[in-house]
């Protein structure tokens, strides 16, 4: 008797399992995605075009997303690793500058970081209508997502002139702090912007912009030097393919 009951507990929950997949049409997507990279943080000036837009690194995004057909709503879980470097633009050190002597823009413009970032979170998508190209099997379909990630980073600045402990080859505001070349562990906002292209059945392609806003402005490794005191912000366009597993 107690096996009959134990059989029809595991029958009952695997039905129930199985016309709740029905109902939502749940499917899962592994993938990944490779694209140039930025940090604009406490680097270069804030109106300079070079700092918003000028991508100095690389990143590489491995995805798993679950999906819900019906409710056109996922939940995208990324492991990620990208590698950015970061330098004073030059209006910073050789053009402007009341009262900034050559000295102290040659400092400037000697040093230079270079930040190492592993992250792992997960985002909630959303998306749009399809729109068909080539229908009913082809379509293209734009989404947006957003959520949490973990953020490891390991920044490493440098100056040309010599050793970055000797505050003699630093600019003033750096001589009493400010540099930060330890790891450290944080976490973010994340946001995405993109649109994803059927070509099979099972496989996808997809790019999209996005953006980090790390709660750290020790991730570009300088810590507010600037009057702004910006917070460090990590942006990315990325291409990539997915794969429908089941």
């Amino acid at each position: 008797m107690k096996n009959i009951k134990i059989s029809i507990f595991i029958s009952f929950f695997f039905l129930l399992s199985f016309g709740a997949n029905a109902q939502y049409r749940v499917y899962h997507e592994i993938g990944g995605s490779i694209g140039p990279s930025l940090i604009n943080g406490d680097w270069g000036k804030n109106s300079s075009l070079s700092t918003i837009f000028g991508f100095s690194g690389a990143e590489v995004n491995f995805i798993h997303n679950i999906q819900f057909v019906r409710q056109r709503i996922g939940i995208r879980n990324n492991f990620g690793f990208s590698y950015t470097s970061q330098k004073h633009t030059k209006d910073e050190w050789t053009v402007g500058g009341e009262g900034v002597s050559n000295d102290e823009r040659e400092k400037l413009g000697a040093m230079k970081s270079s930040t190492v970032m592993l992250t792992l979170g997960s985002q909630f998508e959303y998306n749009f209508m399809d729109f068909g190209l080539y229908y009913p099997r082809n379509t293209w379909t734009p989404y947006v997502a957003a959520g949490f990630n973990l953020m490891m980073y390991m920044p490493k600045v440098t100056t040309s002139l010599g050793s970055i402990d000797d505050i003699n080859n630093l600019p003033r505001i750096y001589q009493n702090g400010g540099i930060v070349n330890t790891s450290g562990v944080t976490a973010s906002l994340k946001g995405a912007i993109g649109a994803k292209f059927k070509i099979t059945r099972f496989i996808s392609i997809f790019g999209e912009f996005t953006i980090q806003r790390s709660f750290s402005d020790k991730v570009d490794g300088l810590d507010d030097y600037t009057s702004s005191r910006n917070t460090d912000y990590i942006n990315g366009i990325n291409l990539g393919v997915k794969y429908v597993l089941y």
